[in-house]
């Protein structure tokens, strides 16, 4: 008989309640019925907690509480509050012992189990090493799970039918090139040279797309929620390839001995993180095109898509602010304002709110130095304090062309982005949309000094001194 169905829980393992009152946060959450901070989801997640502290899952482990657990910690990253990252982050940990625990990273063919209970302990093993990842990359933290230490194999994908193959797809780009990335790009012994940069993004960029059947094929007719599940391959892969190329960019952006940043010697890593920005505001549009409701409720798109999103406008912006010359600049800025209408559309949740003014700030910078720039005035540092972090602050103007220089220059007019609802929703492949060429460049740069990989400070190495 069903749980919530039964006249009396006093015969119920504690574990099993609190899988069912996770399951019910979660699904409070995501009814559309409901308001954004319904107080019944964080009700039904303490009830939660608390039976999975009646069931002592550190003592006793099962996988039904670890499956709890697991549901647990989801909620965690689609709550909006401020304590929500790190209680995920440590309580993530005590899964993660505990799948070591129960062995579910162990190969168990040979054990003799039931194949349902075989396919669930490999499909809640992968789920936790994909929530290890993605906080990995999100945090700039080392992951838990060491791929030399694990030999579970992949779920089938009739175990979950319902996702049509994408939740083995997700799987395996886990595999293949997010793990590879954190392992190698991100690793501070021995740190990665310029050559595995080039040699990670061609891997990931030569990923095949999940192969699916032809009637799941059409973007325009597929729900919101398997939208959601190619975004959480997608934007990721966007992530990946911006998290390579964003130190070279930034060093090329800073370079005043080049005059044109697309015949610098990073060229490449410069078109990679103007593209891979682009791609994950298409992404985002694309979301929204589907269900702008839903987009908007699940925050965990907001709590990583924030540090990302901000990055995106930061790589636009600098483009902008740094080299206002160049041909990119005026589709940059159009791409910026894209990105802000989006944010400014999902005001209802509170993380959103936080976010925006440092990108309207970003924006509204670019957008007065694109103007001046029209009117011809170059920029050099030094630089002020009001953008110091984020874009290692704006320039200081310089008359140029012998005109004065405006205080309150007008806005320039760029012209509207025209919405391309197919091109949006094709970017949630994470395949590129762009007509730049991304073959290997015939010279890899050579970068003597080592990489700080998890370094999140965007400031160049060689920044300019002041005139």
């Amino acid at each position: 008989m069903p749980l919530y169905s039964a006249k009396s829980w006093s015969t119920e393992r504690a574990d099993v309640i609190a899988l069912f009152f996770a399951a019910c946060a979660i699904g409070c959450i995501f009814d559309m019925s409901r308001p954004l901070y319904d107080p019944m989801a964080f009700l039904m997640n303490k009830m939660a907690a608390g039976a999975l502290a009646i069931a002592s899952p550190i003592e006793h482990p099962t996988m039904t509480a670890l499956e709890a657990l697991q549901a647990h910690l989801f909620f965690h990253q689609l709550s909006d509050r401020p304590i929500a990252i790190s209680r995920f982050w440590i309580l993530s940990s005590v899964a993660f012992r505990m799948t070591h625990a129960l062995g579910l990273h162990r190969d168990s063919r040979a054990w003799g189990l039931d194949p349902q209970i075989e396919q669930r302990r490999r499909w809640l093993f992968w789920q936790l090493n994909f929530m290890d990842a993605v906080a990995a990359a999100s945090y700039g933290r080392p992951r838990y799970f060491n791929p030399h230490h694990y030999d579970c194999p992949m779920p089938d994908e009739s175990f979950r039918p319902d996702l049509k193959g994408l939740g083995c797809w997700r799987f395996q780009f886990l595999r293949d090139a997010l793990i590879p990335v954190l392992e190698e790009a991100f690793a501070v012994e021995p740190p990665p040279t310029y050559s595995t940069i080039m040699r990670l993004d061609k891997h990931i960029r030569g990923l095949p797309v999940p192969n699916l059947p032809a009637s799941a094929m059409d973007l325009m007719a597929m729900s919101a929620s398997d939208c959601m599940q190619l975004f959480c391959v997608g934007g990721l892969k966007q992530m990946a390839l911006l998290y390579l190329h964003r130190r070279f960019f930034f060093e090329a952006a800073a370079d005043d001995t080049c005059q044109d940043i697309l015949k610098h010697k990073y060229e490449y890593s410069v078109r990679a993180a103007y593209a891979t920005s682009l791609s994950m505001v298409r992404q985002i549009r694309g979301l929204f095109y589907k269900d702008k409701a839903l987009t908007s409720r699940i925050f965990f798109l907001w709590l990583h898509g924030f540090s990302t999103d901000l990055l995106v406008s930061i790589v636009l912006a600098t483009l902008v602010i740094k080299r206002p010359g160049c041909d990119l600049a005026e589709n940059a800025l159009m791409e910026m304002n894209s990105i802000l209408a989006i944010y400014e559309q999902a005001d209802g949740s509170r993380r959103v709110k936080r976010c925006l003014p440092a990108m309207t700030l970003l924006r509204d910078k670019a957008q007065t130095i694109l103007s001046l720039n029209r009117t011809g005035h170059s920029f050099r540092p030094p630089l002020d304090t009001q953008l110091e972090n984020l874009l290692n602050g704006s320039p200081v103007i310089v008359k140029t062309g012998g005109k004065p220089c405006p205080m309150e220059p007008e806005p320039p007019r760029v012209p509207q982005l025209r919405e391309n609802v197919e091109v949006d929703l094709q970017a949630l492949f994470g395949t590129d949309s762009t007509p730049f060429d991304f073959g290997s460049p015939t010279t890899i740069p050579m970068v003597n000094q080592p990489l700080d990989p998890m370094s999140f400070q965007w400031t160049p190495l060689n920044a300019p001194t002041a005139a």
